[in-house]
């Protein structure tokens, strides 16, 4: 699925999308850092945005990723950069222009440097004597190297050495003014994408090891620094060249390794013109979540799928979550537009009971499966979700949500109980949920949970609400949800 393609993800990416125009058409921007946490989807949204029709027309896009970088040496990276810029150039089919050369230009250098075997070639021709002074010519041979050095030498003046001496340091790889045949053949080629201009992007910064960050942005810089003090010129003649990573992320690598009292400022200064980019598609990222779940249809409860699955914006706030966390890619979730749920008409039984319950009776149990099958099953989803119990994760909806997740843990029991609430015990402690119920469809839509006082009568024993702890929140999502998996409901 093509995200840009579809039209109202167009609309909902004007913003970015605006932003990152002006911002790369300002005057004399030619460098620029493109900063966004990790998994917020910078690579996508390059890769998008020069394929637009304007921009394309603009820009001559080389779209490069340094990860295999790390393990060259230092002096072999700014090879690797020319070796993936002449395949982009292949891979677009462009074309190399050769130039032909007359007899009469390459004659001349030619007999020069071989002259001795011009001259046994015309002693040869002699006859009698030729043959005779060709036998002798091989000795002479050993004279032809001195000469022709004693000759260049005589008619080296000074600009000659200096001009050689260039030539040796440009032509060796790895150095930092390299500047050999191939560097030159693929700036003229950039050159010759007028009107266009030309844009280096190296990307997934990211995924470098800390260690090896620091090494290929210092060759990096080294090479595509201004030449003579000229703004804008480097050395394989982009007119841009963009640094994709996250500059929180440099900055804590950078001072990790150099110190907290060194000038993070005045090194990170040189790969950008005016500003650091900071890309933000969060807004953007929640108005496709958003309208990716209204698309969803589910058979036989028409308009009822938002009190099913999306009521008081549980699962909403989770997929925006995981989305700004790159556990999931809106990619991923796109290609569920107009999908169609019927999680809801499944049956959860009971151990022992002839005949299951339809999960639209506890809609928290259809969300719980959305998610799950989401994320690709239950061995996927565990792992994500210990993580944001970790990291205390806090989200304003789910603080109504540990007395659904409770009743679903619960519901053999629940199922049983009179009236609107019940006992039940949770980590050696007992409560009280009492839940609510749809007027039109008759599905439990609150459950509030209250801390168990002493006695058997509900509103007697009743004491305070139940708050549960961010951490302790996830916990309890996992324990439901292998409950679902052992009634065979998840998987």
């Amino acid at each position: 699925m093509q995200i840009m393609n579809v039209p109202y993800f167009k609309e909902v990416f004007e913003y970015p999308i605006a932003e990152f125009k002006r911002h790369l058409s300002m005057e004399n921007n030619d460098r620029i850092f493109f900063s966004a946490r990790y998994g917020a989807g910078k690579t996508t949204f390059l890769k998008d945005f020069f394929q637009l029709d304007d921009v394309k027309k603009a820009y001559e896009v080389y779209h490069l990723f340094p990860v295999n970088y790390s393990i060259s040496a230092t002096e072999d990276i700014f090879r690797y950069i020319k070796y993936d810029i002449i395949i982009a150039m292949l891979e677009r089919g462009d074309t190399f222009p050769e130039e032909s050369r007359s007899y009469i230009q390459t004659l001349p250098p030619f007999m020069l440097r071989h002259m001795d075997k011009v001259f046994a070639a015309i002693i040869a021709m002699i006859p009698e004597v030729g043959k005779s002074v060709l036998d002798m010519f091989g000795r002479l041979e050993k004279l032809k190297d001195e000469y022709l050095a004693a000759h260049d030498a005589a008619n080296t003046g000074t600009g000659d050495q200096l001009a050689q001496y260039l030539d040796q340091q440009e032509g060796r790889t790895g150095s930092l003014v390299e500047n050999d045949i191939i560097t030159r053949i693929i700036a003229g080629k950039i050159s010759a994408n007028k009107p266009k201009q030309s844009v280096l992007i190296m990307d997934d910064l990211d995924r470098l090891d800390p260690e090896h960050v620091f090494r290929i942005l210092n060759v990096f810089a080294a090479h595509f620094d201004s030449r003579n003090g000229i703004a804008g010129v480097n050395k394989l003649g982009f007119d841009k060249v963009i640094i994709v990573s996250e500059i929180a992320n440099i900055r804590h690598i950078f001072y990790h390794r150099y110190g907290p009292r060194v000038d993070f400022a005045g090194y990170i200064d040189k790969f950008y013109s005016k500003e650091v980019y900071h890309f933000d598609n969060r807004p953007a990222v929640a108005k496709v979540a958003e309208k990716i779940m209204e698309s969803y249809l589910a058979p036989d409860i028409k308009n009822e799928i938002n009190r099913v699955y999306f009521r008081g914006g549980f699962l909403y706030e989770i997929l925006v979550l995981l989305l700004e966390k790159g556990m999931i890619s809106l990619r991923a979730i796109g290609s569920t537009y107009g999908k169609r749920l019927h999680y809801q008409r499944e049956e959860i039984r009971m151990p022992g009971a002839q005949h299951g319950v339809e999960a639209l009776q506890i809609p928290m149990a259809s969300q719980l499966k959305y998610l799950v099958e989401l994320l690709g099953g239950v061995d996927q989803t565990i792992p994500i979700l210990e993580r944001f119990s970790r990291e205390a994760i806090f989200l304003p909806n789910t603080a109504l949500q540990p007395g659904m997740l409770l009743y679903v843990l619960n519901f053999e029991h629940v199922k049983s109980a009179r009236g609107g609430g019940a006992f039940v015990d949770y980590n050696n402690r007992q409560y009280i949920l009492e839940w609510e119920r749809d007027f039109d469809t008759r599905l439990i839509s609150l459950v509030n949970v209250f801390i168990a006082g002493d006695g058997t009568d509900i509103e007697k024993a009743k004491g305070p609400a139940f708050q549960m702890r961010e951490g302790e929140y996830w916990k309890l999502m996992i324990e439901t949800i292998l409950r679902l998996q052992s009634l065979r409901y998840l998987h």
